[in-house]
């Protein structure tokens, strides 16, 4: 579920980890609430989280993710 100007593709700061869309992975705020799910797509300035609860994706913005780490396919 790409749409015009948005990338499937998301590197860390560092650029030492790419992710993609499709991507199992865990979503860490700056209040450390965790939050896992699946890359719906990604933007330029965030990630659209799918979980399976939820209707509609949750939309993180870039400078308010202190963690992402992607979590083991089933």
């Amino acid at each position: 579920m790409a749409y015009k100007g948005y990338t499937s593709e998301y590197y860390v700061k560092n650029g030492t980890r790419k992710f993609y869309q499709g991507d199992k992975v865990r979503v860490e705020n700056l209040q450390a609430i965790y939050t896992d799910g699946t890359i719906d797509y990604i933007s330029a300035k965030g990630i659209y989280l799918k979980q399976e609860n939820r209707e509609k994706p949750i939309y993180y913005s870039f400078d308010k993710i202190n963690s992402m780490r992607k979590l083991p396919k089933d």
